[in-house]
């Protein structure tokens, strides 16, 4: 059977390359899991063989006449396929007396590689099959032959593409748990992923043997997690030289296979310690101390033999190893019930795994780990939610760094890996010193930079490839260090359950619920208490709350939550408040919509509510509100108030002209016949559709046609277009300035501003008394003067429309002018036949506005005068004065190390001359950009018609198997 034996090795061992293929050829056969081959060992190889069944083995001696004595060997099962074989070779030889025939039986390797070898064309499989299942060996039945096979060049093939598979699936799972990031995951090699994987912690693999009253045995198999704790400690010892650092368990990662008890050997040091520690020469050392624990796999045992009382007193002998590396698949491939302890509300508690992870120093990458994804089996859905975990985040970063839009909420949550793949190798730039898109995340998932010339390198790197450098929202795109204060309870249903027990309690001594008695409160399940909360109509979610759960939805922080089969607003408000208080802050930019209530919509909405202060909306709510969920309230205030009579009268007109849209009138009004006399039972919603579909007024065509023909927003035929049509062109148009001749007279509104402006600045001077100014005279003197709150607003709602704040970048827009933002909201609101702006004219008016100079400009000039720069400032330096002088430092600086690497990529690549690598350490900026340029465009004409990369194809479906 398979158990502990001395091996009996033929003389010599294996050479690398025979051990590969033994391996190679176990592994297709799937008698032994996956593993790497590069480094594999006589002793590995030997550990593998004493698991498996005895071949036999016939050694025939013959004497040929002209080769003298030769030596054939036949491996099989069993001695009959022995002799069979021997019989079938024999022809092949012109013997001379009788053979000597020397039978055995060996698991060694090199008797385990022969039978692979040279069994292929004579043995029947369903017999060896019998034979393997008789020995409690595990193989895959459809696979079997495979390692047989005489190519063993294509069976190292497919025991690798088995490897990447297994490979694959492991990173994929700890990618979802969060144990890896996503850039781990998607930057994956076979030498990085497996420094990972042997980086966990260790598992014990428990063999329980039982003898049955037939004499045949049962094989029950366990994993579970190996419990280190370690502790340092000062220890005295008379040599000097003794290695206590490999005392760590960790430091070796436990290459050897067998299960070591750690703890007897650090009682009898501490023993041997105390001894020495009496001697006058003593010296003091640091140890690390481990003790051992198989707590969770005593755990798993009883609950086996729970279900199994039969079994308690049966005869057993049991066998433990230590496993690790890709052993944690075999972990993870068990049901969770199984292999983690649960509470005693039957949930899963995974604090041994965390603790275990701790010990072992292995930092997971999110602070809160969803242990529960790395149980779940499908691998193609593993490998998809992987790769969409990296996708998202650098989408995300991205989007907070302004380099590209964030996406609509709908595209976002349908998007799979295939069209993110796609959007980012479209869309998404690349830095002169980036490689692939995963250099994003590398470059975000470092700490903001503090030196104020990294920032303005990095903003020159964005200029060099044309990526808009918004100097907020790139420094928010970086990693923020985490501060002290009050941590979160992690996410599990053990810290639900005491929370909402604790509300509960709350309420009940706020008189808000009905008393419970504390017995039948501790022992009630999560989801009693969930269900009991939820059926009070007090405790219904707040809009506030809502609001948040849903911006928390759509960052992501929620998709590992098992929420209500209704969603959000079917929790209660205290879980609302678990979830919110124990899931990630969001930042401003999180909250935000995808499409924000514009300034039109939010005016609208307060005149509706002018006179009903109970249905203002809460700050929070207000603030982040989407342009969909303002009219959606919008829609519900107007369908509770009746028709107006300005409504009602138009209507009734229309009615008369035979004008009114009878098809939209139709979905508000059930009846066959329409007439006036059904207007009167419409509200305001309806009649306000209806009342959009209606024709243009007569006031609305003749403003149209009074218009100058020159106006570039005329329609052609005002008299086809809907009263909606007109209202929104007219809105449009009156945003803009009447023509007034500027040597006239001062008119109401610049008196009524000019007098505003003296009560709260009085010591401005005027030209003259203000009834006495001209209007042109009244336009500079206000021109000159800070914009108003108004302005402003509306300058920030027709940036937004528009999409042109990469044209008027935020420094601009704080140091302008009241005439200036007047000219800029010109620009923005007049636009041509096809709904396009000047934009020549507003790059001209933006140049012209030279503010001071930002005080990140003067600290990196200062710290490049720190570094010996000579950089003069005039006096009141403005904003492009000093960017001009930092531009031309900077372009004087000599490239870095990691640019000369890059240069090296592009000569190795034929685009860029190897001349420049003689003395690259000398290249500066200006002269290393020119050669990016040149790189760029010898790029393009090498790959000239040549087709696109295709897309990273998934690895190969191979049947899996658990070991």
């Amino acid at each position: 059977m398979a158990e502990n034996r001395k091996t009996e090795t033929a003389p010599g061992e294996l050479s690398l390359p025979e051990r590969q293929e033994l391996a190679a050829r176990l592994i297709c056969s799937g008698m032994i899991p996956p593993r790497p081959l590069d480094q594999l060992t006589q002793e590995a190889v030997e550990e593998i063989t004493a698991g498996l069944p005895s071949v036999h083995i016939g050694d025939l001696v013959i004497r040929e006449q002209n080769a003298g004595e030769v030596t054939i060997s036949a491996y099989g099962i069993n001695q009959a396929e022995v002799e069979i074989q021997l019989d079938r070779m024999l022809p092949q030889y012109e013997m001379q007396g009788i053979p000597e025939f020397y039978p055995s039986r060996d698991y060694s390797p090199q008797a385990w590689l022969g039978f692979m070898r040279n069994r292929g064309p004579y043995g029947h499989w369903e017999e060896m099959k019998r034979w393997l299942d008789c020995w409690q060996v595990d193989y895959v039945p459809e696979r079997l032959q495979n390692g047989f096979s005489d190519q063993a060049e294509a069976i190292s093939r497919q025991a690798q593409e088995l490897l990447e598979e297994r490979r694959e699936d492991l990173m994929a799972r700890l990618a979802c748990m969060g144990l890896i990031s996503p850039l781990d995951y998607f930057r994956r090699t076979p030498e990085k992923a497996d420094a990972i994987i042997a980086a966990l912690p260790p598992l014990v693999d428990m063999e329980i043997i039982f003898d049955k009253e037939d004499g045949s045995q049962a094989f029950y198999h366990f994993i579970n997690l190996a419990e280190y704790q370690f502790r340092s400690k000062t220890v005295t010892d008379a040599p000097a030289d003794k290695p206590w650092e490999m005392d760590d368990p960790r430091n070796n990662r436990f290459k050897t296979a067998m299960y070591q008890d750690y703890s007897r050997e650090m009682q009898e040091e501490d023993a041997l310690n105390d001894a020495i520690a009496e001697l006058f020469d003593a010296r003091m050392f640091k140890v690390t101390l481990a003790s051992e624990s198989d707590k969770s796999l005593k755990l798993q045992v009883e609950k086996f033999f729970a279900g199994k009382p039969e079994l308690q007193n049966e005869h057993q002998h049991v066998r433990a190893t230590l496993k690790h590396g890709y052993a944690w698949l075999d972990f993870l491939n068990q049901e969770i019930e199984s292999a983690i302890p649960m509470t005693s509300h039957e949930h899963p508690s995974f604090s041994r795994l965390k603790r275990a992870f701790e010990a072992w120093e292995f930092a997971p990458s999110k602070a809160v780990v969803n242990w529960q994804a790395g149980f779940r089996q499908d691998r193609r859905k593993n490998s998809e939610e992987a790769r969409m975990t990296f996708f998202r985040t650098l989408f995300s970063k991205l989007a907070t760094a302004e380099i590209i839009k964030r996406f609509p909420q709908d595209e976002w949550f349908a998007m799979n890996s295939r069209y993110a793949e796609e959007f980012a190798r479209q869309q998404v730039p690349l830095l002169p010193d980036q490689q692939d898109i995963g250099d994003w995340l590398k470059l975000f998932g470092q700490p903001r930079p503090d030196d104020p010339i990294a920032l303005y390198k990095l903003q020159r790197s964005f200029q060099a490839s044309g990526i808009p450098f918004h100097r907020e929202a790139v420094c928010k795109a970086f990693n923020n260090p985490k501060t002290k204060g009050k941590q979160s309870m992690s996410i599990n249903p053990q810290n639900e359950l005491k929370y909402l027990v604790g509300a509960v309690r709350h309420l009940i001594e706020q008189r808000q619920m009905p008393p419970v008695s504390p017995a039948v409160l501790g022992s009630l399940s999560l989801e009693e208490v969930r269900e009991m909360l939820r059926e009070d109509p007090r405790l219904r979610l707040t809009d506030d709350q809502a609001q948040m759960l849903a911006n928390k939805q759509r960052a992501g922080y929620l998709r590992d939550m098992a929420l209500p089969a209704g969603g959000i607003r079917e929790l209660s408000r205290p879980e609302a408040s678990y979830i919110i208080n124990n899931t990630p802050r969001l930042s401003r930019a999180q909250m935000m919509p995808d499409n924000p209530a514009t300034e039109e919509t939010r005016n609208y909405f307060q005149r509706l509510i002018r006179n009903s202060p109970e249905m203002r909306l809460p700050a929070a709510t207000w603030n982040y509100i989407s342009e969909e969920a303002l009219q959606g309230k919008i829609r519900n205030i107007l369908a509770s108030r009746p028709i107006s009579e300005q409504q009602l009268a138009y209507l009734n007109e229309c009615y008369a002209n035979q004008t009114l849209p009878m098809e939209v009138a139709k979905q508000f009004i059930d009846k066959p016949t329409i007439g006036p006399d059904d207007f009167c039972n419409l509200n305001q919603y309806q009649a306000r559709e209806i009342f959009n579909a209606c024709p243009a007024t007569p006031n609305q065509i003749e403003y149209f046609l009074a218009m100058s023909d020159n106006h570039p927003l005329k329609p052609a035929h005002p008299e086809r277009m809907t009263y909606l049509e007109a209202r929104e062109l007219r809105d449009k148009i009156s945003m803009r300035g009447k023509t007034i001749d500027p040597e006239g007279p001062i008119i109401a509104n610049q008196i009524a501003a000019i007098r505003d402006e003296m009560e709260r600045n009085p010591s401005l001077e005027l030209p003259g008394p203000v009834e006495k100014m001209t209007y042109g005279e009244a336009r500079e003197f206000l021109d000159n003067l800070s914009p108003s709150e108004g302005q402003m607003k509306k300058l920030g709602y027709l940036i937004r429309e528009n999409n042109v704040s990469d044209l008027i970048p935020s420094f601009i827009r704080e140091s302008l002018k009241r005439g200036q933002v007047s000219k800029m909201i010109d620009l923005l609101v007049q636009k041509d036949r096809h709904g396009n702006i000047d934009t020549p004219a507003l790059e001209k008016l933006v140049a012209q506005v030279d503010p001071p100079a930002t005080p990140e400009q003067l600290e990196t000039v200062r710290a490049y005068q720190e570094n010996g720069s000579k950089i003069k400032l005039p006096k009141n330096p403005t904003y492009r004065q000093v960017e001009h002088l930092l531009n031309q430092e900077y372009e004087k600086q000599t490239i870095d190390q990691a640019q000369i690497d890059i240069l090296k990529g592009w000569v190795a690549k034929g685009t860029v001359e190897a001349k420049y690598l003689k003395a690259p350490e000398k290249l500066t900026q200006a002269e290393y950009a020119q050669l990016h340029l040149k790189h760029l465009e010898n790029s393009r004409a090498m790959n000239a018609g040549t087709p696109a990369a295709p897309s990273m194809a998934k690895a190969p479906e191979m049947p899996g198997m658990s070991r």
